[in-house]
């Protein structure tokens, strides 16, 4: 079987850490919601005229609290509104919220039901959530078939329209495909529900990369820094990182600011080398002690030379000395396996 530059990342234990991150992603809203839909009483009157896309977006304004006091009762009333009406976004999201116990007594059954409606309805998110529950086994049998089944339902399904606002719904739509993609290609490379296919695994995580999921940008970006399998493009290498980086991912991040600080392929800038060296050191998702003992002292380093915060310098490098010291074979093994 080829192998791609990308594999460094695709080891099995990385490959349960992004399936776990991806199937929690349960809810059909994604994050660009938060920050574009808020509340209004446009957006209230159109809802209490029992206007189904007002009333799930209605529900999205209260559970983010987005212009209003968060309120995650009103938020599944409106879910409920909305669902009732026909809003196949909203069965979605009335799920999740049974599913979480967001606003309503935690209810699997309830959950599964909505998700099954808005499956049948042929919306992406239902399909998607349905795949998440039969991976995990939450409110249903697990099952690896049904799982891969649904996953792909969901990416062949039309893109919903969730939101009144058509960017929002694009900017929506291509996250949730990504991550279905993401999730696809976990699929391909860990045989769930299919035969194992490194090479479908590739391809649909450099699907999910250009729709940018940080899971596929993680794994993609090497591929394109190497040129190996894929046409070297170091422009897109570093976007892959960035993505993958403002996405969580310690790996990114290190490497990203590690490089900047260096001069390293994408340039020397000590201001990003300062913010992704910083970004490790206030990640608190796993990052190996040796790999955020090393970023801290490199951030040291560079807040030294750069004339910058000489106490916060000496911060770093005492609370540094208490992790275990810093070993580039070690930390390149930490970063890529």
């Amino acid at each position: 079987m080829r192998k791609f530059a990308g594999d460094e990342y695709l080891n099995d234990d990385f490959m349960k850490q992004i399936l776990t991150i991806i199937i929690a992603l349960f809810m059909a809203v994604v994050a660009v919601a938060q920050n574009s839909l808020v509340y209004s009483e446009s957006l209230e009157r159109l809802a209490n005229n029992g206007n189904a896309v007002a009333q799930n977006n209605l529900g999205i304004v209260y559970q983010q609290g987005s212009g209003v006091a968060r309120d995650l009762e009103k938020a599944a009333y409106w879910f409920q509104k909305g669902a009732e009406n026909g809003s196949a976004p909203a069965m979605s999201n009335l799920g999740a919220a049974y599913l979480n116990g967001k606003g309503v007594e935690r209810n699997l059954p309830l959950a599964v039901e909505w998700f099954e409606k808005a499956a049948r309805a042929g919306e992406q998110g239902g399909y998607f959530n349905l795949a998440t529950l039969y991976f995990r086994g939450v409110g249903v049998t697990k099952d690896y078939d049904k799982a891969f089944h649904y996953a792909r339902l969901a990416l062949d399904a039309d893109p919903s329209e969730s939101f009144s606002d058509k960017e929002v719904n694009l900017k929506s739509n291509r996250l949730l495909k990504g991550r279905i993609q993401a999730f696809l290609a976990m699929c391909y490379r860990q045989g769930v529900g299919t035969s194992p296919d490194m090479q479908k695994a590739m391809e649909y995580m450099k699907l999910a990369a250009d729709n940018e999921n940080p899971e596929g940008c993680l794994i993609m970006s090497q591929a394109y820094e190497t040129g190996d399998g894929f046409p070297k493009d170091l422009a897109k290498a570093e976007r892959c990182y960035r993505t993958a980086a403002d996405g969580g991912y310690f790996q990114a991040q290190y490497i990203l600011g590690s490089r900047y600080l260096a001069g390293e392929i994408f340039g020397q800038n000590d201001g990003l080398a300062a913010k992704y060296l910083g970004m490790v050191v206030d990640n608190n998702k796993n990052v190996p002690p040796m790999v955020k003992a090393d970023a801290m002292l490199k951030l040291a380093d560079l807040l030294d030379r750069s004339g910058g915060d000489a106490d916060r310098a000496a911060s770093l490098r005492s609370e540094a000395a208490a992790l275990p010291a810093p070993d580039p074979a070690k930390i390149h093994s930490l970063i890529y396996d």
